[in-house]
């Protein structure tokens, strides 16, 4: 890296450094001109340059939709009879959330139920970090698109206590597939708005070097290529060995992806990744001649 900003410098290229990674891949995120742009292109040691995606903020489940029957959740993916009959429950495996954080206080994760009284790390929150502060928003004014990170990465938006619950939770009389994981959090995302791909390359980063050894992303963008840093860094850790799970992303159906519809999105799209489209399991009843 100290090769390249020499380089840099030396042929009068302007930019902006926004984040620099080591451990997935040997890069930086920077915001530069298009005219600076096309230079860096031509300095030696550039591989490659892709551009910094807005990862919108997962939508949090509203009063009035739809629900689906969690009392057959667990049976729907087997989970149960690992439970019951194999005696499974995930206890020594690492997890980390890459979402809006967890709600340590929540008691499905061994926390008080009060908020503000859990410390962190917790017996089953045991690692993470908030990297962008509860103001962030990637697609915001200027001053919000600044990050503020702190050590804690306690959840204020839901959606990542969400996941993490689906994954683990164990009390307050609700139960995930794998009850005994312990978590890593890493909050990507303020109180509200969205984030960005060099944040999430950041956080797959750090989860390395807290030891996930399953690391979910409930998020994306609408690009399909494999090559694009979010799937490339995700690839990278299912060749370590880590379990990576993504969603394979809601913007083909609207007509919205830069890259045809139907299109997979990153890091979904990267190799050997879980990526999961949207299902249910909700009951819905027909009548055929009158009988049900």
């Amino acid at each position: 890296k100290a090769a390249f900003r020499a380089a840099a410098r030396a042929a009068g290229v302007k930019f902006k450094e926004r984040r620099a990674f080591d451990t997935l891949f040997n890069g930086f995120s920077v915001e530069v001109d298009t005219a600076n742009r096309a230079k860096l292109l031509r300095l030696k040691g550039v591989k490659a340059m892709y551009p910094v995606q807005i990862i919108e903020r997962p939508a949090v489940a509203q009063a009035g939709d739809s629900a689906p029957d969690l009392a057959f959740a667990l049976s729907l993916t087997g989970a149960d009879i690992a439970q019951n009959q194999l005696g499974l429950s995930g206890a020594g495996v690492k997890v980390g959330i890459i979402d809006t954080g967890i709600d340590i206080d929540h008691p499905a994760f061994g926390g008080s139920g009060t908020p503000g009284t859990t410390p962190f790390p917790s017996a089953r929150v045991i690692a993470g970090y908030d990297l962008v502060g509860d103001n962030y928003n990637a697609g915001g004014t200027p001053e919000q698109q600044i990050p503020v990170p702190d050590e804690n990465p306690d959840d204020c938006g839901g959606h990542g206590t969400h996941v993490a619950g689906i994954v683990g939770a164990d009390g307050g009389g609700l139960k995930g597939v794998a009850p005994g994981v312990t978590f890593g959090a890493y909050r990507v995302f303020g109180c509200a708005g969205s984030s960005s791909s060099d944040v999430i390359v950041e956080a797959l980063e750090r989860a390395y070097a807290d030891g996930m050894q399953v690391i979910n992303q409930s998020l994306g963008a609408a690009r399909q290529w494999p090559q694009y840093p979010t799937a490339q860094a995700s690839s990278r850790l299912t060749a370590k060995g880590v379990v990576m799970v993504a969603s394979t992303g809601n913007n083909g159906p609207l007509g919205s992806s830069p890259d045809g519809l139907w299109a997979a999105g990153a890091p979904g799209t990267g190799s050997k990744v879980i990526a999961t489209a949207s299902f249910d399991n909700a009951q819905r009843s027909f009548t055929v001649n009158g009988t049900p």
